[in-house]
């Protein structure tokens, strides 16, 4: 399994509203289109409703490979991180062991 957190935060001057329906368009097509993609959720900070982050979660690399490379991924990525105050950050994590 594969997972990953992607920090962003939009600038000032941007339309949260705009930034949502960007999101929610992806994660639409996410759903359509990756069965091998295990989770895929957006959240928005309470405390500061400019910093987004998603957490993913991916069966293996050949998922991740066809998430990465979609279009709409590509199209994702060219509306997003326009509207984005600096470069998207990304984590690759690791899961603790649940008894």
């Amino acid at each position: 399994m594969i997972n990953i957190k992607i920090d962003f935060v939009i600038k000032q001057d941007e339309s949260l509203h705009v930034v949502r329906d960007i999101i929610n368009n992806f994660i639409d097509n996410i759903r359509l289109n990756e069965p091998e993609t295990v989770e895929y959720r957006s959240f928005q900070h309470s405390d500061d409703e400019r910093h987004f982050f998603h957490l993913m979660s991916f069966k293996d690399e050949h998922a991740q490979l066809k998430h990465r490379n979609s279009a709409y991924c590509n199209h994702f990525v060219s509306k997003l991180y326009p509207l984005c105050d600096g470069e998207p950050k990304a984590v690759d994590l690791t899961k603790v062991r649940e008894k």
